[in-house]
C-alpha cells in the first residue's frame, strides 16, 4: 500500500486482474530483459482478501479504485457477535473426525457438480429487455438512498465510487446463482440475489464510512 516502485506495480498487476475477464484492460503487459516485445498476461482468477483494520485506509486505498473492485464488506463486529462466533467456533471442535470429513467431501462433491456445469452450459438471459429494466431499477435504489440519506459531499463522491461497480458485479453474482441452480437461464431471482447480496455490503460500507470519516476529523 505505501508508496514504492514495487507497491506500485503490485498495486496495478492486481488492478488488472480483477477487470472483467476477456476484456482489453484484463490483460497485462511487461518488458522483460532480452525480450523486444512486452510479454502479456490474461487472468482469469478471483481474490479473497481479509485483513484487520489498516491505518490511513482512506487515503491509501479509497481513491486509487482498488476496494471498488472488490466486494467490499468491512464489519465492525459487536460483542454479541463475537461471542457467538466463538460459541460456533467451540462447538466444531467437537465435531467427529468422520462427521467433518463426511461434510467436506460432500461439499467438495457439490462443488465439482457446479464447475462441470458451468464448463458445459452457456447462460443466457431468459428475457434480457425484462432483466435490463429490472437491474436498472435495481441498481437506481443506491443513487436514491446516497441522495436521501447522505449529506456529506466527501462520503456521497466515495459512495458512488463504489455504486459506479455495482451493476457489474451483481450481473456476475446473478450468473453464479443462474449456475448453483443448474439453471441455463439468467433470471429476476439471480439478478436478485446478486443486489441483495451487494446491498448488505452496501450497508455495511455506509456504517464503515459515518465511523471511519468522523474518526478522521476527530483527529486531524
Amino acid at each position: 500500500i505505501k508508496s514504492s516502485n514495487f507497491n506500485e506495480e503490485t498495486q496495478d498487476i492486481l488492478l488488472t486482474a480483477i477487470e472483467p475477464v476477456g476484456s482489453s484492460n484484463n490483460v497485462y503487459e511487461k518488458f522483460l530483459a532480452g525480450y523486444h516485445a512486452p510479454a502479456k498476461t490474461n487472468f482469469t482468477c478471483s481474490f479473497i482478501a481479509t485483513t484487520r483494520p489498516l491505518d490511513n485506509i482512506k487515503s491509501h486505498l479509497l481513491y486509487n479504485g482498488l476496494l471498488q473492485r472488490f466486494i467490499f464488506i468491512p464489519r465492525s463486529l459487536t460483542k454479541e457477535e463475537r461471542i457467538n462466533m466463538l460459541e460456533k467456533a467451540n462447538l466444531q471442535r467437537f465435531e467427529n473426525e468422520f462427521e467433518f470429513k463426511e461434510k467436506v467431501d460432500k461439499l467438495i462433491d457439490e462443488f465439482n457438480k457446479i464447475i462441470i456445469f458451468a464448463r458445459v452450459t452457456s447462460i443466457k438471459p431468459k428475457d434480457k429487455e425484462k432483466l435490463i429494466v429490472y437491474l436498472k431499477e435495481r441498481t437506481n435504489n443506491f443513487f436514491i438512498d446516497i441522495e436521501d440519506s447522505i449529506y456529506d459531499t466527501e462520503k456521497k463522491e466515495i459512495l458512488y465510487s463504489f455504486v459506479s461497480r455495482y451493476t457489474d458485479i451483481i450481473l456476475k453474482l446473478a450468473y453464479h446463482s443462474a449456475v448453483m441452480r443448474y439453471s441455463e437461464y439468467l433470471e429476476e431471482q439471480d439478478i436478485e440475489y446478486g443486489y441483495q447480496f451487494i446491498y448488505n455490503s452496501y450497508l455495511y460500507l455506509k456504517q464503515w464510512l459515518e465511523l471511519k470519516i468522523s474518526e478522521d476529523i476527530e483527529t486531524a
